[in-house]
Formats: structure tokens, C-alpha cells, sequence
């Protein structure tokens, strides 16, 4: 194949896996090179050419025989209900103690904490009146409740817990510290510096060779077997298209179930005619309709407005009777006017 612009395109490679196991137990691949023909597409490809078929036998099943389901139609016999072994039990006493059952009789209002309920009395703690002690009134001597009431004890002075051999001294600070004092300084040889080997790069064009590959040390092993056991390995020849499942399936031919849907509304066989359940059942039922409330008309006058709206003209009022206050007649207030004074 070639470019718009007339350039030929040399042919791509392709890559072929090959596995292999070193020494060290780490997998390689070492891939082999292919050159892809420049033709036509022929519907080869490297996963159909490299494919080898296995056919394996499935192996046998591990349950037991008993368990394992019959090939005759269900006859509604489960597990659960062959082996469900209904039993008498007798209902147990409540263990609500038979004192406290609730009588029959109407409520008195007396509960249980009433009729338990033992009051104590006990005195009353007195009162803790402190000493009164006035104030004087001339000017402040210095005398305060603490001093007047502290009581000196005698006591003799704890030693100290630090040992005397880092008891500071009392002459002024020199400078020297217990760390500056104690510390044993420690030579060492300084480490050689790795100074990596220069390879210089070639100027001319690259041949391919790369640094990995130049390095690259490969290992010739031996593939360790399969751990696998030798019944369950595939066999080598064709594929045939038995599979597993085709070789265990067992079909049922079930019995078609019979619809629990009443005889009398089973569908008939006929072209549907439209007729439906709904329509068939469905009653009609008319209704009168409502009169139309129909409001008084009132022409508006074109004249100036006149203050008469129709609330008012329509408002009819009604005669009630003012409500006595409930304020008793001497706490009223009086109909003079307010001269300042008020309850508070």
C-alpha cells in the first residue's frame, strides 16, 4: 500500500509471544518477529493461527446421588414439605406475676406506687449563719481576712531529688552546658562517591542496538509441569462442539400448567370485536345539570362617583349590646384625663 503523496510504507512487523521461566522463578517473554505481508487482508490472524483446541471431558460431579433432581414433571412434592414434621405445643403460662393481674372492676385511682409508697421525714439541715464581722470605717491598715486568719505551720523543707552530681552550681553561667559536657565527639571516614562509567553515544544512525539489549543476559529453562491432574487435562484433538453442557443437560417436558384464571372470563378464540369487561359491566348514569347561579344585576352608573359602594349598600347592620367588662368596677380606669400616676 502506498500514501496519497505516492511514498511507499515499508510492512509492519508483528509479535509472536513466546513464555518462558528463568531461574530466578520470573516469567519472560521473549517475542518472536514476524513480518506482516504487504497484500491483501486474507482473514488470518495471529489468535486464529497460534490457536491450538482442546477438547477435555468435564469432570464427574462431586453430589451425591441421592440429591441429585429426577427427570420426571414436578409433582408439587418439595423438600420442605416431605420432611416437615409438625408438632403439639402447649401455650406458655405468662410470667407476669399473679398478684399483679388487673382486676375486673372499674379504677378507683389507686396504683401500685400509692399503695407501696412509704413517706419519710426527715429535720431540715440548719441554717449556716457565718460571723459577722463590721467593717471599720477609718482608713485601709493593710489587714486582710487572710492574714488575720492564716496560721503558719512549721515545716521542714524537702531535700531535692536531683542528684547532687548535676546540682547547679551558684557561680555565673559560663557557657558550659551538662550536653556541651558530656558529649564525646565521633570521627568518621567520609563515603567514596560513585562516579558512574561515561559511555559516549554514537553520532552516526541508530542500528537498533539498545542499551537493554545489549545488557539483556537470557536463561534457557526447562516449562515446570502443570499441577493440574492428568484426568481433568484437555485432550489435544479437534473440537467437535460437545460441551459440557450438552453432554449432562436432561430436557424436561413439564405439563403445560392449567391457568388459574376463572372459566367464565377465559378469552374466547374468536377476532377481537372490541368489546371489553369494562364496557360490557359498565352502567350509565345520568345527572341532571346544575342551575346556574345567576347574581342580581346593578348597573353602574356612568355619573361622578358618589361614595356608595356595594359593600355598602349591601351591608346590613345588626344591633348588638356592648359586653360588660370583666375588670372588677374598682381597678376601671376612670374617664378623667391621665394625670401620670399609675399602678406601679
Amino acid at each position: 500500500p502506498s500514501c496519497q503523496t505516492g511514498l511507499s510504507m515499508a510492512p509492519l512487523p508483528t509479535m509472536r509471544s513466546t513464555h518462558l521461566r528463568g531461574g530466578t522463578g520470573l516469567s519472560k517473554y521473549v517475542r518472536e518477529h514476524k513480518p506482516v505481508s504487504s497484500g491483501a487482508f486474507d482473514g488470518t490472524t495471529t489468535y486464529g493461527a497460534d490457536f491450538l483446541p482442546n477438547d477435555a471431558s468435564r469432570p464427574p460431579s462431586a453430589r451425591p446421588a441421592q440429591y441429585l433432581p429426577e427427570s420426571k414433571p414436578f409433582d408439587g412434592t418439595t423438600t420442605y414439605g416431605a420432611d416437615y414434621l409438625p408438632g403439639e405445643y402447649e401455650r406458655r403460662e405468662s410470667a407476669k406475676p399473679k398478684n399483679t393481674v388487673m382486676p375486673n372492676r372499674p379504677f378507683d385511682g389507686t396504683t401500685s406506687y400509692n399503695a407501696e409508697y412509704s413517706p419519710k421525714r426527715g429535720d431540715r439541715a440548719e441554717q449556716v449563719v457565718r460571723e459577722h464581722k463590721p467593717v471599720s470605717g477609718g482608713a485601709f491598715d493593710g489587714t486582710t481576712t487572710y492574714g488575720v486568719d492564716y496560721l503558719p505551720g512549721a515545716y521542714e523543707r524537702r531535700e531535692s531529688a536531683k542528684p547532687r552530681s548535676v546540682v547547679t552550681s551558684s557561680k555565673p553561667f559560663d557557657g558550659t552546658t551538662s550536653y556541651n559536657a558530656e558529649y564525646s565527639p565521633k570521627r568518621g571516614d567520609r563515603a567514596e562517591q560513585v562516579t558512574r562509567q561515561h559511555k559516549p553515544v554514537s553520532g552516526g544512525a541508530f542500528d537498533g542496538t539498545t542499551t537493554y539489549g545489549a545488557d539483556f543476559l537470557p536463561n534457557e529453562t526447562s516449562r515446570q509441569p502443570s499441577a493440574r491432574p492428568a484426568q481433568y487435562l484437555p485432550e489435544s484433538r479437534p473440537f467437535d462442539g460437545t460441551s459440557t453442557y450438552n453432554a449432562d443437560f436432561l430436557a424436561n417436558d413439564p405439563a403445560k400448567r392449567v391457568s388459574a384464571k376463572p372459566k367464565d372470563r377465559a378469552l374466547p378464540f374468536r377476532p377481537f370485536d372490541g368489546t371489553t369487561s369494562y364496557n360490557a359491566e359498565y352502567s350509565p348514569k345520568r345527572g341532571d345539570r346544575a342551575e346556574q347561579v345567576a347574581r342580581d344585576h346593578k348597573p353602574v352608573s356612568r355619573g361622578l362617583f358618589d361614595g356608595n359602594t356595594t359593600y355598602g349598600s349591601d351591608y346590613q347592620p345588626s344591633a348588638y349590646q356592648k359586653r360588660e367588662s370583666a375588670k372588677p368596677k374598682d381597678k376601671a380606669f376612670p374617664s378623667q384625663p391621665f394625670d401620670g400616676t399609675t399602678s406601679y
